[in-house]
C-alpha cells in the first residue's frame, strides 16, 4: 500500500494542468504514492488528454459520467484512494520536489494532524516568493527552522492534506457546498471539533494559479453563496 495518494480533479484547464503534471513528474519518490486523476468534463479536449496520459503513465483515471464538480469528484476518489494520506491537488499547481516527503513528514509529526497545507494558496504569498517553485520551496524551509508545523483554523483548499483515519470519523466534504468553495472550511471546522488539529506547512510551498477552471467573477459567486450556509 501507498503512504500517501494524490488526487487531482480535472475541469478544463489543460494548460495549467499540464504544468501541474509536469512539476508532479519531477517529485521525489513520485514511484512509492497513488495518483488518482478526475476528469470532470468529459467529452472535451481535457477528457482526451487524461486518457492519452493514463495510458502512458503510472496513474488511476477516474472518468465522470457528466460533470460533478469539485467536492463530489474529491469525495469519489478519497472513497477509492488507498493511502493513510490524501492530498487534494487543484489542476492549476505546481509543486516542488519535496511535495511528498514534506507531506508525510507533517503527517509523521503529530497523529492528531487532521488537515494540512503549504504555503502559496493566495496572491500575497506568490509576491513574496520566487516565480520557480522548488525555490520558493527551498526559501519557505530555510525561513520556517524548527518551526515548520504552524495551527490554523482552516487551511488553503488549493492544496489540502488529510489525514484518512479523521476523515473516516468526521466524514468528507458536505455535498451541500454544490461544485466547490467553502467545503475545506466546514470539513477543518469538523475536524477540530472532534480534537483534531490543522496546520499551515509554513516549511514548504506549492504555486496555485487561482481560478484557472472558473473565472474571478463565478469564483466569487459561488463564494458568497457558500459563505451562507
Amino acid at each position: 500500500m501507498s503512504n500517501i495518494s494524490v488526487i487531482i480533479p480535472v475541469y478544463h484547464a489543460l494548460d495549467e494542468l499540464k504544468a501541474c503534471l509536469k512539476s508532479l513528474e519531477k517529485v521525489r519518490n513520485l514511484n512509492q504514492a497513488e495518483v488518482i486523476l478526475v476528469n470532470d468534463c468529459p467529452g472535451s479536449e481535457t477528457a482526451d488528454f487524461l486518457q492519452n496520459y493514463a495510458e502512458r503513465h503510472s496513474v488511476v483515471l477516474l472518468n465522470n459520467p457528466q460533470n460533478m464538480g469539485f467536492i463530489k469528484s474529491c469525495n469519489r476518489a478519497v472513497g477509492l484512494a488507498k493511502s493513510p494520506i490524501v492530498v487534494l491537488l487543484n489542476s492549476d499547481t505546481e509543486v516542488p520536489t519535496t511535495f511528498l516527503d514534506k507531506f508525510i513528514e507533517c503527517f509523521d509529526s503529530n497523529p492528531q494532524i487532521a488537515c494540512a497545507a503549504p504555503l502559496g494558496g493566495n496572491s500575497f504569498e506568490r509576491k513574496a516568493f520566487p516565480a520557480d517553485v522548488n525555490k520558493a520551496d527551498a526559501l519557505a524551509e530555510s525561513v520556517a527552522g524548527e518551526k515548520k508545523y504552524i495551527k490554523t483554523l482552516v487551511p488553503h483548499g488549493f492544496c489540502l492534506g488529510l489525514r484518512r483515519s479523521a476523515i473516516e470519523k468526521i466524514g468528507l466534504f458536505d455535498e451541500i457546498f454544490g461544485k466547490g468553495y467553502c467545503e475545506e472550511n466546514d470539513l477543518a471546522c469538523r475536524a477540530l471539533k472532534a480534537g483534531y488539529i490543522n496546520v499551515v506547512m509554513v516549511n514548504t510551498y506549492v504555486l496555485h494559479k487561482e481560478g484557472a477552471s472558473f473565472g474571478t467573477d463565478e469564483k466569487m459567486r459561488r463564494i458568497m453563496h457558500n459563505r451562507k450556509i
